[in-house]
């Protein structure tokens, strides 16, 4: 949708931030209100002596983002709660911005509690069985699509097997 922009005639008071997110109710027929979510940017004009002059919004509808946002949290608590109930972790690296994301359940998997330690390639490569390491790095510096089954130590020093889709 295309912006809106209003201009406030000079005198005009009122506080405003520079940007703020609202939800505004507009009529969506006689008898219904339809929620409606809009990001508002103000800038105030202003003479030398600080004077306020006027002021220009622009105002977009974000409706449709704040709904998609809306369903993203939504399916992410899908997963969370079926990768609990069926004990399946997962991770990300991302090489090129040296980034990692380690699931709620994968921490679980380890024996930590989500967000205990960080989430790195260390740390994950070092919860690796010292006998199934040379081989998983092997197969991690691959770009096939590789099925694997090693050994980890968890946190209180258990030895588990898992599978990985690499």
């Amino acid at each position: 949708a295309s912006p809106i922009i209003c201009l406030w005639p000079s005198g005009s008071t009122g506080l405003c931030p520079c940007r703020t997110n609202r939800r505004v109710l507009r009529p969506r027929s006689s008898n219904r209100l339809s929620g409606v979510s809009n990001e508002i940017d103000i800038s105030f004009i202003r003479d030398n002596h600080g004077s306020t002059l006027g002021a220009v919004a622009c105002i977009r509808d974000i409706t449709e983002r704040k709904h998609a946002e809306s369903e993203l949290k939504k399916r992410e608590a899908v997963l969370k709660e079926a990768q609990g109930i069926a004990h399946v972790g997962s991770w990300e690296r991302d090489l090129k911005n040296d980034t990692n994301y380690w699931s709620d359940e994968y921490f679980r998997i380890l024996g930590y509690e989500p967000g205990e330690i960080a989430a790195t390639f260390e740390n994950f490569f070092n919860h690796i069985h010292p006998d199934d390491q040379p081989v998983f790095f092997s197969i991690h510096n691959t770009d096939a699509l590789v099925t694997m089954d090693f050994r980890i130590i968890t946190k209180s020093g258990a030895e588990r097997f898992v599978s990985a889709l690499s």
